[in-house]
Parts: C-alpha cells; sequence; structure tokens
C-alpha cells in the first residue's frame, strides 16, 4: 500500500466516524422531539379568558382606590361585578357604583382569540346610553406565577369606535388584573385605567364567599 492509499484510507475511516450516530444518542434525539411535540403553549388570551371564565355565577366586590378625592363620583361608594352571564363567547358582568346600576362589562372571545373589553351604560328605562360601547381589544399583558400567586393582566387600549365617540378617551388603555392566591384562596379582580399613560381609575374588587 504506497502512502497516498494509506492516507484516503484514514480520511474514509475518520469521515465515516464523524457521520456515526450511537443508539444512545438516536433515543435521546427521538425522545427530546417526541416532548416538544407534547408541549402545547397557551396564550396570555386563553389563560385570561379561562381564568375569567373560572368566575362565573360569583360576585366580586370592593372599593375605588384612585382617585382618592372625596368628591370623585366613585369614592367610598361600594363596587360590585357580578358574573351572571356567560356563554363560550362572552362573558357579561353588571357593574354596580352603589346604587347605580346602569354599567356593564362585556368581555367577548373574539375569532382571532383576541379579547374584546366594551364598556355598556343603559338608562333606567333599559335603553342605550348615547356614551356606551366603548373600550378596546386585547394587546399585550403578562403572566406570573409566583409561590401560589398567579397574577394574569391584560391591556386594552381604546379601539377607533372610542376614539370617535370620545376623542378626550384616545389615549384610554384598560388594564384588567385577574390574582388568585392558591394559599389563601382569594380571588382578587382590579380594574385600572389609564390616559395619557397615567392613572385615571384603580378599583380592587375580591370575590365573595359562596353562600352553601
Amino acid at each position: 500500500m504506497n502512502k497516498l492509499t494509506a492516507l484516503l484510507t484514514i480520511t474514509l475511516l475518520i469521515t465515516a466516524c464523524q457521520k456515526s450516530t450511537s443508539p444512545s444518542q438516536e433515543q435521546t434525539a427521538s425522545t427530546d422531539s417526541s416532548d416538544v411535540k407534547l408541549v402545547k403553549e397557551i396564550s396570555l388570551e386563553d389563560s385570561f379568558w379561562n381564568s375569567l371564565a373560572m368566575q362565573c355565577d360569583s360576585i366580586f366586590k370592593g372599593l375605588s382606590s384612585y382617585p382618592s378625592d372625596a368628591e370623585d363620583s366613585f369614592f367610598g361608594k361600594e363596587l360590585v361585578a357580578n358574573f351572571n352571564n356567560c356563554t363560550d363567547t362572552q362573558i357579561q358582568i353588571p357593574f354596580h357604583v352603589g346604587d347605580n346600576t346602569s354599567r356593564t362589562w362585556i368581555f367577548s372571545r373574539l375569532e382571532n382569540g383576541k379579547i374584546q373589553l366594551k364598556h355598556q351604560h343603559l338608562h333606567d328605562d333599559g335603553s342605550v346610553d348615547e356614551v356606551s360601547n366603548y373600550g378596546g381589544t386585547s394587546d399585550g399583558g403578562e403572566v406570573i406565577t409566583k409561590q401560589g400567586i398567579t397574577n394574569i393582566h391584560v391591556h386594552f387600549p381604546a379601539d377607533d369606535f372610542t376614539k370617535q365617540l370620545l376623542p378626550e378617551a384616545s389615549t384610554n388603555v384598560w388594564t384588567i388584573e385577574l390574582i388568585s392566591d392558591k394559599n389563601t384562596a382569594q380571588d382578587v379582580m382590579t380594574y385600572n385605567l389609564y390616559r395619557h399613560s397615567k392613572k385615571r381609575f384603580i378599583a380592587s374588587l375580591s370575590k365573595t364567599p359562596e353562600i352553601e
């Protein structure tokens, strides 16, 4: 065997070793691929909607924490959110401010997976107020779970309808937080409204105990 033949032989042997994969490596790769396929990512909207739907038939009560001005129309009044009208695609939550029962929050699941938040205002006779149906569609947020506490919050910037109806509310962003504490079995819903990136209204409501 001349030197050239020997060199070619050694080169071929090295190449073959580099391409070979041990059975254990093949099995590991196959297992890893299978594991990846089993993981299904849950979207922010899915997490929020599922948490919201879990509260159907529940009542949340609380107070506003901002503004703290005694002249504000919400100041010191009991706030009640009643999750009493739920379907697979819409959750209506009558929102009472003291004796005022004109408001309803309406969350709707859209075909593109997003969530729409609308504010409905009715007169005593059931007719729709001229300032009604304003709100926005989900755009960002976060899910945080730590030490048994899960916080899901979603932002709803003002939509085009709202901007036309209420030009002064064009920069509105509603942020709804759903907080579940497994340690205390307590559920809290926080309603935040920002305008021009500044706080405009904040209310925190806690789930009332179920009466057996």
